[in-house]
């Protein structure tokens, strides 16, 4: 009698934000996740979903039916580069709310112009640290995210 092992390999989430404006250049950056059999999820405006349609192994999600309380909250010049910077904080509310109504941990959130080269799947296994790129001592660029809970963005969302 033979038995058969059956195991499954966890995929790592990769959340990606397109909001305000479409930057094609996400293109490019799914099609290159998808090499690494990333479990990707696309939060972005419903109205660009037919851009995105093609990428059946993708997750879309609306992000007007994430309920946040970014809109409220933010003073960011809304007109400056298109929403640059409203749209860049906006992100990481989303991903919040993305990750505590679906339970969803371990991600990896990169900006839409950030290739990942390598699987980072084994670099954050059991870790509960949040980690950012740093471009000086005091300053992040949050090119690179990974997040293992949600929970651990509650200061800078409940801050805001």
């Amino acid at each position: 009698m033979y038995s058969i092992l059956f195991y499954y390999i966890i995929k790592m989430n990769i959340i990606l934000v397109s909001t305000g404006i479409f930057q094609p250049y996400i293109l490019d950056n799914i099609k290159q996740l998808l090499l690494f059999n990333y479990n990707i999820i696309v939060i972005t405006e419903k109205k660009f979903f037919s851009e995105l349609n093609k990428y059946s192994q993708i997750t879309l999600i609306d992000s007007n039916s994430l309920s946040t309380s970014y809109d409220k909250k933010t003073k960011l010049n809304s007109k400056f580069r298109q929403g640059f910077w409203v749209n860049c904080s906006k992100r990481l509310f989303l991903i919040y709310e993305y990750m505590k109504i679906n339970n969803v941990t371990d991600c990896i959130h990169l900006e839409n112009d950030v290739l990942l080269y390598t699987d980072l799947s084994n670099y954050f296994t059991n870790d509960n640290n949040l980690y950012l790129t740093m471009d000086e001592e005091n300053r992040c660029i949050p090119g690179i995210m990974y997040i293992p809970n949600y929970t651990l963005l509650n200061n800078l969302i409940n801050n805001y």
